[in-house]
């Protein structure tokens, strides 16, 4: 969390997400790492934008995030099949950050983000 290239904004979100023990506390520390590091560089990748589209981007993320981390609690006790629906919607959620960053990144005459 060293990048001093990083907006307030983004340097804030990053913050928000190593503190919040929601997003990784089903993990050990290496998973857990591994997590808040990708989510990390989720937000350093989406540069500029205007308040509100990034605070709807960021709980896109957030919620992502957690869904990984409430799949690695529950991996015991879930069924193969359960295993397999958990899994496609997290995919269902990470196309869904995705597009939304993609979009974001692609609107860059005024440096706003479209919502998807």
């Amino acid at each position: 969390m060293s990048n001093t290239h990083l907006s307030e904004q983004v340097k804030l979100a990053i913050e928000q997400i190593y503190e919040n023990e929601s997003l990784t506390g089903n993990c050990i520390d290496e998973s857990a790492k591994q997590i808040l590091s990708w989510g990390e560089a989720q937000l350093t990748d989406i540069g500029e934008c205007d308040p509100e589209t990034f605070d709807q981007y960021l709980n896109k993320l957030q919620r992502t995030m957690r869904t990984v981390n409430r799949l690695v609690g529950k991996q015991t006790d879930l069924s193969e099949a359960d295993l397999v629906k958990q899994l496609l919607r997290l995919v269902d959620r990470t196309i869904e950050l995705s597009s939304a960053k993609t979009a974001t990144q692609s609107n860059d005459d005024k440096g706003v983000w479209v919502d998807v």
